[in-house]
């Protein structure tokens, strides 16, 4: 599933409909920069203790994926295209360098984290909730 459908409903509807919503970190930072108008005093990014980084993994079909990984691995400038759309690339903390200047504040780094629950995790706890509220 995607969290693009319930931040939209938040950004559109406000708290009433979704008090708390799971978003990443991107999809706010993008909205704070490209509308920093429409940023409402009560909408507030939190970073939970511990959080789980979502990593996004390029898998290569052939030659020419190999060569986009390679290119969206080490080229600068897609790197600061990457920054742009609130990316954090790399560890690399010039995202955030960018982002203050443009009155986005978020940690330099996202420490304390922890690896998110395996398949298997994610399936028992899905079957639990369920169970519960049968």
């Amino acid at each position: 599933t995607s969290s693009a459908g319930p931040f939209e409903d938040y950004l559109a509807l406000g708290m009433g409909k979704t008090p708390l919503l799971v978003a990443y970190e991107s999809q706010f930072v993008t909205f704070m920069l490209e509308h920093p108008d429409r940023l409402k005093g009560d909408m507030l990014l939190l970073y939970p203790v511990p959080t789980v980084y979502s990593k996004h993994v390029l898998v290569p079909y052939n030659e020419r994926g190999a060569r986009v990984g390679a290119a969206l691995a080490t080229d600068a400038e897609l790197q600061l295209l990457a920054h742009e759309f609130g990316f954090r690339t790399g560890g690399d903390v010039r995202g955030p360098e960018m982002w203050i200047k443009r009155g986005v504040r978020v940690p330099d780094q996202i420490t304390d984290v922890v690896d998110p629950p395996s398949h298997e995790w994610l399936e028992r706890m899905i079957v639990g909730i369920e169970e519960r509220f049968k």
